[in-house]
């Protein structure tokens, strides 16, 4: 699982929720945290930046950061940031700001980006609130939400269901052979098919045990199904039938 596919669904289901577009929030983290690697990502599971504040009990990370003046200098100081158990608990917290504002002010300054339904007026209107000293900060968000199609996570849909394809055998492990062909190709085909179907569908997320001829044992094959969080597991095999020589069928075996 790549960084975006663990993060997305607390930005979508916390988003949606608040009227602020996953596309800007994904591409925060993607920004700020470089896809998850930071000290701060690793450390303090904060994958904004968010710093300590007035108010904060939680626990906290000290590490040294840069700031930027509006004339591009670049200086540093040390700050405190907020420690997190989980990334979902940076989003609810960034969110927070956007629906609540500061804390300290008796407007919200980020009320502009509440409810906006194009990501390149969100990010505007987050910078022009002085969320980032960076004064290009609105411009790398649009690269990151353009570079990684992210508007696709705009969508109102919260209850995704998520569909695990294994096609059968792989690698070492051929399966049925016949007539030059070999049922680790034939499922990998149908399995991608599949894919591409399913897609389609808004609400459905889908992922294959694997996209090229790979050994996997049956172990591997669940673990990264679970891993995942996979409501169905789907395991394409193709077996042939008694009662018509020469026939196949499509086994799908299905479990939530």
């Amino acid at each position: 699982m790549n960084f975006v596919e663990k993060f997305a669904p607390f930005a979508v289901k916390h988003g949606i929720a608040n009227g602020v577009l996953p596309s800007l929030i994904i591409a925060q983290g993607i920004l700020e945290s470089g896809s998850g690697t930071s000290e701060l990502a690793t450390k303090a599971n904060n994958l904004f930046g968010i710093k300590v504040g007035s108010g904060w009990t939680g626990p906290t990370y000290t590490k040294r950061t840069s700031e930027q003046r509006p004339d591009g200098t670049i200086y540093y100081i040390d700050a405190a940031f907020r420690k997190y158990p989980s990334f979902e608990g940076c989003v609810i917290d960034l969110i927070h700001k956007y629906t609540h504002g500061t804390g300290w002010e008796h407007f919200n300054r980020y009320a502009a980006i509440l409810n906006q339904k194009d990501y390149k007026k969100a990010t505007a209107a987050l910078q022009a609130a002085g969320y980032a000293t960076d004064i290009r900060y609105a411009e790398k968000l649009n690269q990151r939400i353009e570079q990684y199609n992210l508007t696709k996570y705009d969508k109102e849909v919260i209850n995704v269901v998520k569909i695990y394809i294994d096609p059968g055998h792989g690698g070492t492990d051929p399966g049925a052979t016949g007539n030059g062909l070999k049922e680790k190709d034939l499922t990998l085909a149908i399995s991608k098919r599949i894919e591409s179907l399913l897609k389609e569908y808004e609400g459905v997320q889908v992922k294959l045990s694997r996209t090229t001829d790979q050994t996997l044992s049956l172990k591997q094959r669940t673990d990264m199904a679970n891993a995942w969080k996979a409501d169905y597991l789907m395991s394409v095999h193709i077996i042939l039938t008694r009662a018509v020589e020469k026939a196949t069928r499509i086994t799908f075996l299905m479990e939530s």
